[in-house]
């Protein structure tokens, strides 16, 4: 079982959500960093196994910050709209 912790709270690859704060789940950027964590770290042990190679465990870290485009510098609204 692999888990991913995030400041907020941890999940496993089973979707269990474990918090860590109260009403602090987990948010949409953590949800996608555990999902690439996951898959990189479903990858190399794959490999190991196919290579032969011995392989205690694996440790992924990764981090995002949020960078938007200039185009996309008013994206965030509380309104919701649809543009013709």
């Amino acid at each position: 079982m692999t888990t991913h912790e995030t400041g907020r709270a941890a999940t496993t690859d089973e979707g269990t959500v474990i918090v860590a704060e109260a009403d602090a789940g987990p948010t949409p950027y953590d949800l996608l960093l555990a999902a690439l964590g996951s898959c990189t770290s479903m990858t190399v042990r794959m490999y190991a196994e196919r290579k032969g190679w011995p392989l205690a465990g694996v440790r992924v870290t990764l981090r995002h910050s949020r960078i938007h485009a200039q185009d996309c510098a008013e994206c965030e609204t509380k309104v919701p709209f649809i543009r013709p």
